[in-house]
């Protein structure tokens, strides 16, 4: 994914994050992440009026 998007392993990483923070994708142990079903609740931590920093996952 790094090179295909040419951007570091850490920033692919730090974006990983910010996703399943935001209940878009969701990571299961070794068998890597995937991308999370429209219906998924959105984790406890998430503000309800919408303004999601993806610095905030940081």
């Amino acid at each position: 994914m790094c090179l295909q998007h040419m951007v570091s392993r850490m920033a692919a990483r730090r974006a990983l994050t910010v996703l399943e923070n935001e209940a878009l994708v969701y990571r299961e142990g070794t068998r890597g992440t995937f991308v999370a079903e429209a219906n998924r609740n959105p984790p406890a931590n998430r503000r309800v009026d919408g303004n999601n920093s993806p610095r905030e996952a940081l």
